[in-house]
């Protein structure tokens, strides 16, 4: 199958980079031919203003799109981050020109001006099913309201338009978020739950029992939980041999930097075979998000090289971490009650057991090739569903 996989990279990379690169991976090592066509937003002002100016409608970029498809001759083309360069206007030139085209919804920027449904330390949806004037209001993207104002314009102009319906396939990443997207008022009918690509580090070479380091691994932002963690280790029983490594980069590192305290070290970004590295020596993985995560990569990642997770229960994280056991699914944002949980890993029968767990569900679940196969489905639906315009969209 040839496949053109469209992205709109972060200028700090992340997640969604991570993912998409390995879902190219995983799809040329089952025999397709992937291309990929990448835009980065600009960096400099004059231009940044100028590509946010088109942001809900940006008819150049998608015709440059609907080119790199037409010269590859692609049998489906696969979307993933569109904001803010390319523009939601890709998918109706992409259903003009006649391209099976899938989905995937990374965040939840269809429904939300900022894209975490997080606002003001704590989970927000006021903007989902209905109308983004709060995100304007709260001037919710980069505490902005011109920029707030056009990323609510870039959504509201693509639900009136039925943007997203131009899209043959869309695809949420856990059920947790697919419940919210159908919510926002797409359809349940043409949605896939796929999880991200994970690539298989191997297997261990020792017991998670055998290692005394509990990792944070994820951007250094508020939503994701740091100043919650850093509470519960300060609440710690005295004499503990536990070792926190914080793995990641973000608004909140200068701020952290001075007030870490002992046992604490900051390691900042890491590439990811540094991360599998420290996932496959470490003890357990700590993931107190705050925020609804779509899916949760790390903990994923975590199962991939059998580490336990102790993990928040909201959003895909907790949804995948709820497989292992309802113990390692904290359903509280007190920094008490997540020392006491992160005391339980002292138990080396318990954390070995977990990490088999892990292990076997990253197996069953989220391997290469179950994920694999779950695009080619995915893709074979939208290439139907594209010859068979009659049942095509109401």
């Amino acid at each position: 199958m040839r496949i053109l996989q469209v992205h709109n990279s972060y200028r700090e990379p992340g997640g969604e980079d991570l993912s998409v690169a390995s879902e190219a991976e995983l799809l040329r090592a089952a025999g397709n031919d992937v291309r990929r066509h990448i835009v980065r937003n600009p960096e400099h002002a004059g231009a940044t203003l100028g590509k946010l100016a088109l942001a809900p409608h940006n008819r150049f970029s998608a015709d440059a799109v609907v080119d790199a498809a037409r010269d590859f001759s692609a049998d489906v083309v696969h979307v993933n981050n569109t904001w803010f360069s390319i523009s939601p206007a890709v998918f109706e030139a992409l259903d003009r020109a006649g391209f099976p085209t899938v989905f995937t919804l990374r965040n939840y920027r269809v429904a939300c001006v900022q894209s975490l449904l997080f606002r003001d330390g704590r989970v927000c949806t006021d903007c989902v099913g209905g109308s983004t004037g709060p995100g304007i209001r709260h001037r919710c993207y980069r505490d902005s309201f011109v920029l707030s104002a056009v990323a609510a314009a870039t959504s509201s102009l693509a639900r009136r338009r039925g943007t997203w319906n131009r899209a043959n396939r869309l695809i949420a990443m856990s059920e947790s978020q697919r419940r919210i997207l159908v919510e926002s008022g797409l359809p349940d009918d043409r949605m896939d739950t796929v999880p991200n690509a994970v690539l298989d580090p191997g297997p261990r070479s020792t017991s998670p029992a055998r290692s005394n380091r509990l990792l944070f691994v994820g951007r250094l932002a508020p939503e994701k939980g740091v100043d919650l963690l850093l509470d519960a280790w300060q609440r710690l029983p005295r004499g503990h041999e536990f070792e926190l490594v914080l793995i990641g980069d973000g608004p909140l590192r200068r701020s952290l930097r001075p007030r870490l305290p002992a046992g604490v070290r900051l390691i900042g970004w890491q590439d990811p075979a540094r991360v599998r590295e420290e996932m496959l020596s470490g003890r357990a993985l700590l993931f107190p998000t705050q925020g609804l995560e779509p899916f949760g990569r790390g903990v994923i990642e975590a199962f991939a090289a059998g580490l336990p997770v102790l993990a928040a229960a909201r959003g895909g994280a907790g949804e995948a971490v709820a497989r292992v056991g309802p113990d390692w699914c904290i359903r509280s944002d007190s920094g008490e009650d997540w020392a006491a949980a992160i005391s339980r890993l002292t138990d080396d029968a318990l954390v070995e057991d977990a990490g088999r767990r892990t292990r076997r569900l990253y197996e069953r679940h989220y391997s290469p090739a179950i994920v694999t196969a779950a695009l080619e489905r995915s893709y074979a639906r939208a290439i139907n569903d594209q010859g068979n315009p009659e049942g095509r969209r109401p």
